[in-house]
């Protein structure tokens, strides 16, 4: 009979445990729909593994990065001048951008606007967490406000 309990205990305290993680890497519907495959990335993403990344979050956060600012002055390069974050790593076009490769700036907003996201911080939100932590840095592009 002791053996029965001990089994039953053990599945009761390890099944849960096993959809949990089950259910962590399958992850969200949305994010199975946004997530990429490892992309081929032109020669100047590969300058270190973060800027790898902020390209990698730049592809899979497309609907987000448009709604962030950047506070690097990249909104005044009087050839291609920003209008937000995505515009650093992605151009209209759909190519890469070179600019976020040598700019740390673009590349932590990046990461902290994904990463406040992910803590379930709404897009207005992290835009505010964003100018905040930034704004410091200079002037930002001129995105519009979230909501306008």
């Amino acid at each position: 009979m002791k053996r029965w309990l001990v089994i039953v205990v053990a599945a009761g305290v390890l099944l849960p445990a096993v959809v949990a993680i089950a259910l962590l890497a399958r992850g969200s519907e949305e994010q199975q729909l946004t997530r990429m495959e490892p992309l081929q990335f032109p020669d100047f993403v590969y300058r270190s593994a973060k800027t790898q990344m902020g390209y990698q979050l730049a592809v899979e956060n497309q609907g987000l990065f448009p709604r962030m600012p950047c506070y690097c002055g990249c909104g005044a390069m009087a050839d291609n001048p920003h209008r937000n974050l995505l515009d650093c790593f992605i151009n209209a076009d759909g190519s890469y951008d070179p600019h976020a490769s040598g700019c740390d700036v673009c590349v932590d907003i990046a990461v902290d606007a994904v990463r406040w996201r992910q803590e379930g911080k709404t897009t207005a939100e992290v835009r505010s967490l964003v100018d905040a932590k930034y704004q410091a840095y200079g002037r930002p592009t001129g995105t519009a406000p979230v909501g306008e």
